[in-house]
């Protein structure tokens, strides 16, 4: 067995924005935000607010969440090398969110090595949650996620 390391940093492994009202990045899983910004669509500005915490991201195997493991501030799964897997994010705010998800780097919407702001985006309506079965190739397709060993 090997140890996924799920870390969301730099670029952003995961990047919220509220839809017309506010942005928000997460940091770790079931971490808080660290900044967010309210955008006018009429005025196209930006300004900062404070964070929305609580946002969260669930790895499922077979349906069920993997156990999560803390070690040196970062959050762990333990990951069977081969096996196939889902993410799910919850948007525990009364916004409608965007979501721009990467994994190993990739955009799962276009697989593009991209920044979270410029990047395709999953939408998250109020209180709502999504699962992401794997890289999209079409509205109704997506290549599946499975664990591989470290590069």
């Amino acid at each position: 067995m090997s140890r996924l390391r799920l870390t969301l940093g730099a670029l952003g492994f995961l990047l919220a924005f509220v839809l017309g009202v506010s942005a928000t990045s997460l940091l770790f899983i079931r971490a808080p935000a660290i900044g967010s910004a309210q955008i006018s669509s009429q005025e196209k500005t930006v300004r900062r607010m404070p964070p929305q915490p609580g946002f969260d991201l669930e790895v499922l195997v077979n349906g069920r969440p993997l156990a999560e493991y803390n070690a040196r501030g970062r959050t762990y799964v333990e990951a069977l090398h081969g096996s196939e897997y889902e993410l799910r994010i919850r948007n525990p705010s009364g916004n409608r969110v965007a979501v721009a998800l990467a994994v190993d780097g990739l955009n799962t919407i276009d697989a593009r090595h991209i920044s979270a702001w410029n990047s395709s985006k999953w939408v998250i309506e109020p209180y709502q949650s999504i699962t992401i079965a794997g890289w999209q190739m079409s509205t109704e397709r997506a290549r599946r996620f499975y664990f591989t060993d470290e590069r």
